[in-house]
């Protein structure tokens, strides 16, 4: 990830993406 992000930001961003994988990943299943 780019550097200088806020520490919030980048978690929110990190939870919404693993919450994504994991529904494609429910999905496929």
């Amino acid at each position: 990830m780019k550097k200088g992000l806020p520490a919030d930001l980048v978690a929110e961003i990190t939870g919404l993406t693993q919450e994504a994988v994991l529904k494609l990943k429910n999905e496929q299943n």
